[in-house]
């Protein structure tokens, strides 16, 4: 499956945040419980690492919802003027497949306030 595109804007020294639910080929919520997600912000493809998403499924597995964070300690380390790259990977203990669920571009937004 390809995966979908989303951008994300995102306010340096703030918590930011998503969550979605997986669902297969049917549209049937998917048990995400005994699944890993991992998703990462690098300037492009095979450089180093820049910051890191915190994901883990929520409620219980069975409900197929994923939760990714990327607190506040990391978006402190994104540049307001750089266009990083992003993506989110699934990775199904029960297959032992590895998806590629959604990719994008990160802008970051500075703020005016500081914190």
């Amino acid at each position: 499956m390809a995966a979908a595109q989303h951008n994300l804007l995102v306010s340096r020294a703030a918590d930011f945040g998503f969550q979605i639910t997986i669902r297969d080929s049917e549209n049937t919520i998917v048990d995400v419980s005994a699944d890993t997600f991992t998703a990462q912000i690098r300037r492009a493809p095979k450089q180093p690492l820049v910051a890191s998403f915190i994901c883990e499924s929520v409620i219980s597995g069975a409900s197929g919802i994923v939760s990714c964070v990327l607190p506040k300690s990391e978006t402190l380390k994104l540049d307001g003027h750089i266009t990083y790259y992003w993506d989110l990977f699934w990775l199904s203990d029960s297959s032992g497949l590895s998806d590629k669920l959604i990719k994008g571009t990160v802008k970051v937004e500075d703020n005016v306030t500081n914190i």
